[in-house]
C-alpha cells in the first residue's frame, strides 16, 4: 500500500512523538484553527493517521487522546493526565 504524507501529517506525528500523549483539542487549535470545520478535519485526518497505523489512540478520555505507535504507556495509565497538562497553546513550530 502506498500513500503519502503531507507536512501537516508529518508535524502531527512528530508533536505526538515529542509530548507522548496529545488530545483532540489540542490538535485542532494547533493544525486546524483556520480551517472552516477544524474539528471534522482533525477528526478525519486522525484516524486516516490511525487506520495507517502510524498514531495510536484511546478513547478512554474526551476528547480523544493520540498516543506514538511505539509508546510504552498503557491507554488507560494515569500518566496521560500528566502528558495533558502541558500548554500545548504555547507552542509554536
Amino acid at each position: 500500500m502506498s500513500f503519502r504524507l503531507s507536512q501537516r501529517d508529518k508535524d502531527i506525528i512528530a508533536f505526538i512523538n515529542q509530548f507522548r500523549a496529545v488530545d483532540r483539542d489540542s490538535l485542532v487549535d494547533l493544525f486546524f484553527k483556520q480551517l472552516k470545520s477544524p474539528v471534522n478535519a482533525c477528526n478525519s485526518v486522525m484516524v486516516r493517521l490511525y487506520r495507517l497505523g502510524l498514531i495510536e489512540r484511546t478513547q478512554q478520555y474526551s476528547p480523544t487522546v493520540y498516543l506514538p505507535i511505539e509508546a510504552k504507556i498503557k491507554k488507560n495509565s494515569q500518566k496521560i493526565l500528566h502528558f495533558l497538562s502541558f500548554p500545548f497553546n504555547s507552542f509554536q513550530f
